[in-house]
């Protein structure tokens, strides 16, 4: 067994045990399995599974910022741990 490279979980074959990571891994099995440059279909899928993580990356960081909201950190404290302003902050996450 070995560690999912995007998320650190532990896995078993082919696929990530969280299965958020499971397209992703997969096709970089593929890609390892293979001595030839990557094809056009790999990478047009890699991009469609990186894009379904960004988003789902998105959704979690807006959680997390409304959590924190939701146990009184401010603004500013919630811009320092994303390295922004507390102006940008506020900016992308109230609503």
């Amino acid at each position: 067994m070995r560690h999912c490279t995007y998320c650190g979980t532990w896995i078993g074959g082919l696929r990530c045990v969280c299965k958020r990571h499971a397209d992703l891994l997969s096709l970089d099995n593929l890609a390892m399995t293979r001595r030839v440059p990557h094809s056009r279909s790999y990478t047009l899928r890699r991009i469609k599974a990186t894009q379904r993580q960004v988003g789902r990356s998105e959704q979690e960081l807006h959680r997390a910022v409304y959590e924190a909201r939701a146990v009184n950190a401010t603004w500013k404290e919630i811009g320092e741990a994303l390295g922004i302003s507390r102006q940008g902050a506020h900016k992308r996450f109230a609503a």
